[in-house]
């Protein structure tokens, strides 16, 4: 467990978003994190989508 991998992350994003969520100044911090789960998120999608088109073009 290194830390890189997304449970982990999202794990410890989950509780900073607790954190965030008593104190308002912290807003800012909340959507970083939404925008990088969405990043990963999006770039899971995308590398998904290419594997699908890649196994469609051999039959």
């Amino acid at each position: 467990m290194d830390g890189t991998h997304p449970s982990t992350f999202l794990r410890r994003g989950g509780e900073s978003h607790a954190k965030t969520r008593r104190r308002k100044g912290f807003a800012a911090l909340d959507v970083a994190s939404i925008i990088i789960a969405l990043s990963i998120l999006v770039t899971s999608i995308a590398k998904a989508y290419a594997i699908i088109k890649k196994a469609n073009r051999k039959d």
